[in-house]
């Protein structure tokens, strides 16, 4: 399913957002400036300990446990299920404030935009607090990718909560060819959920095992039907992965 058609100055914003992300890699690795990052803008809430951490691309790393993750996942689609698909790991984190929240129908007072949990560079861009903030820019150049990389959310640290996490994300928009002809709309999404859960669950399969797990409905702005995969881990249901139909 096609997400909303997105504005033509989404590209732009991208590439700008890039720009900045580039140059402040380049300036930190040579004098640990924080240029364009902090600065005095009554929004700014970012701190050097987060700046200190931007530009390490953890999951790009060979053999680091989150590369051997993203590299499972995609040898999964691409020998398991012989899809052919595009890979983005390495997108700006820094995204303009539409893409992060606009774009996936995130009201305006929605909790997740305030400043106690997303950290705003300034009115206009923040760190992604999901990779999902590629999502609409992404479905212009791509029928099926991958999009991974590093999110920020103003989160206390204990032993689940860290305030650099990363995601993995996937899309596919299927083609009118998938479904059966005079198939309604709510035939398709079903098709297309059922579809997305058989391959979730192969996923799971494949990194953790034929360990018990459970569906759970959940709810999200720009997904419907939004489901939550749980997997039984030491004595407790553990989630592992929230999809949804576009």
């Amino acid at each position: 399913m096609r997400f909303n058609t997105v504005k033509r100055y989404k590209q732009f914003l991208s590439c700008q957002s890039s720009d900045i992300f580039n140059k402040l890699c380049r300036d930190f690795s040579t004098n640990n400036s924080t240029t364009n990052l902090i600065n005095s803008h009554e929004k700014n809430n970012i701190t050097t300990n987060i700046v200190d951490k931007m530009c390490r691309k953890l999951h790009l790393i060979k053999n680091h446990p989150l590369n051997i993750i993203k590299t499972k996942i995609e040898k999964y689609f691409l020998m398991q299920l012989n899809l052919k698909f595009d890979v983005f790991d390495d997108s700006s984190p820094i995204v303009h404030i539409q893409q992060n929240f606009d774009d996936l129908l995130i009201p305006k007072d929605h909790v997740s935009r305030h400043k106690s949990d997303t950290y705003y560079i300034d009115d206009d861009y923040l760190l992604r607090t999901h990779t999902s903030a590629h999502q609409s820019t992404l479905m212009k150049e791509s029928n099926i990718f991958l999009c991974s990389g590093d999110v920020y959310r103003r989160d206390e640290i204990d032993r689940s909560h860290y305030p650099i996490f990363h995601q993995m994300e996937g899309v596919r928009i299927f083609d009118q060819d998938f479904f059966t002809q005079g198939k309604t709309r709510d035939a398709k999404v079903s098709t297309v959920a059922k579809n997305l859960q058989q391959t979730l669950e192969g996923i799971v399969n494949t990194l953790f095992g034929n360990a018990e797990k459970r569906w759970i409905e959940a709810y999200f702005p720009f997904t419907n039907p939004l489901f939550e995969l749980e997997i039984y881990y030491n004595d407790e249901w553990l989630e592992v992965l929230g999809c949804g139909v576009i």
